[in-house]
């Protein structure tokens, strides 16, 4: 969905500079101001999108960095949530919620990062 956004809004996804923020973005909006905060992120993913070159480290790190926040994100699911997703049918509602919810989230953060890049007309 993020490189969908990307695309439609004239980047190329071939390019690592915007493969490398089109994966911060699945983050989402709080943990990548976080570790842009603590400095383990050179940027907002607009900034590395529109970079003027790339850091031949930087997609590794960024990587690592992603790999690490969805894992602890999806690990660190209330035992609750987890437990009621086993149930058949109530389980598909709660699922199919917070799926959208995070979603929701996701693509709300490509949208305000991502920026128009076409001439509209």
């Amino acid at each position: 969905m993020v490189a969908a956004i990307a695309h439609l809004r004239g980047y190329d996804i071939e390019d690592t500079r915007v493969r490398t923020a089109i994966l911060m973005c699945l983050m989402g909006g709080e943990e990548v101001t976080r570790l842009v905060g603590r400095g383990k992120l050179p940027g907002t993913p607009m900034l590395i999108a529109t970079a003027p070159m790339a850091s031949p480290t930087l997609y590794e790190t960024v990587s690592e960095k992603v790999v690490t926040a969805l894992l602890t994100t999806h690990g660190g699911k209330s035992v609750g949530v987890l437990a009621t997703k086993r149930i058949p049918i109530i389980g598909g509602g709660i699922g199919a919620v917070f799926d959208g919810i995070a979603t929701r989230q996701v693509g709300a953060f490509a949208k305000g990062e991502l920026v128009q890049r076409r001439a509209i007309g």
